[in-house]
């Protein structure tokens, strides 16, 4: 190549610059495209990284939402499974429970207890040496007459708290009047009168308080009003008196220093049938004129009559 070829081609400093401002603006533009590519596909891997996890964090939470409900409803269900079990075993053991005690109270109330072989328990049998047993029959014949002097009108004197000390004058002269026992009554058509030196002397003997006062009491269902003027018990009776009859069968007897102790059997007599004190809805047994209340004693109830010993005598002094 000639000098002046040389010269034709070399080029000014404007071409210079714009050739270079080209190459640069070529060489940018590929920069600014690679650097795009790479920040977008470092934040669609960031983006893809997060909504994966997020995702991830989400399909585990309603996972386990479900599990949790299920597990719920499950335990729901076998609570309400085990609640009706537990139910129905309270209802059959109700059942048998009513069903078992039904039939001891029917055996009970045909007095066949040894069926269960419950009778010895109910009625033991107790062990007595000659010496005892001649003691009891002591005791039976020296003090039993003690209560032919009694006569109980209402069940009410055998609710365990009778004691004469604290007994109403009006009570023991109740008491007084029964062991009148009708003789020291007189009738005159519908007038009952009594003479007020025998219910003093009646009073006196069953009882040892010193507290005898003429005063009104009830009996029977009569009202006996007391005249201080007379000394006189009156009453008028339009109908017939209706009384309570009690029975009352010695059991055994007992004594110490200070008192006799009368234990008895109780039954009331009312119609055709004997019943128990505390339940005159259902009888016992038929009245019979000759009869031993022993044989029913355990439908029957008890009370104890004490009396207290004294230089003068024997005075009721309580019943249990």
């Amino acid at each position: 190549m000639t000098k002046k070829e040389e010269k034709e081609i070399k080029l000014n400093s404007k071409e210079k610059k714009k050739i270079k401002d080209s190459i640069i603006d070529e060489i940018k533009d590929d920069l600014t495209i690679e650097l795009s590519k790479t920040l977008v596909n470092e934040v669609n891997k960031s983006f893809d990284d997060e909504y994966k996890q997020d995702l991830k964090e989400k399909i585990s939470n309603e996972i386990s939402d479900d599990i949790k409900n299920d597990v719920r409803k499950e335990e729901r269900k076998l609570s309400r499974k085990k609640s009706f079990k537990i139910f129905r075993l309270y209802l059959y053991i109700i059942i048998l429970l009513t069903i078992i005690c039904f039939v001891i109270y029917k055996i009970y109330q045909t007095d066949n207890m040894n069926i269960l072989g419950l009778d010895k328990i109910r009625n033991p049998r107790i062990v007595t040496t000659p010496i005892e047993e001649q003691e009891a029959k002591d005791l039976k014949e020296k003090y039993s007459s003690l209560m032919d002097n009694i006569s109980i009108s209402s069940i009410d004197y055998l609710n365990g708290s009778f004691k004469a000390e604290s007994a109403s004058i009006t009570d023991k002269s109740v008491f007084a009047y029964n062991y009148l026992n009708g003789d020291g009554v007189t009738v005159e058509g519908s007038i009952y009168t009594i003479e007020g030196s025998k219910m003093k002397n009646a009073y006196n003997k069953l009882f040892n308080t010193g507290d005898y006062a003429g005063l009104s009491f009830t009996v029977n269902g009569i009202n006996y009003k007391y005249s201080v003027k007379n000394d006189t018990y009156i009453a008028i009776v339009e109908e017939e008196p209706t009384k309570t009859d009690i029975m009352l069968e010695i059991d055994s007897i007992s004594e110490d220093d200070t008192y006799v102790y009368i234990d008895t059997t109780v039954a009331v007599h009312v119609g055709d049938y004997i019943y128990s004190k505390d339940n005159l809805a259902t009888s016992v047994s038929k009245y019979k004129s000759i009869m031993s209340l022993s044989t029913y004693k355990s439908k029957l109830t008890t009370s104890k009559f004490v009396f207290e010993k004294t230089s003068e005598g024997n005075y009721l002094y309580a019943i249990y």
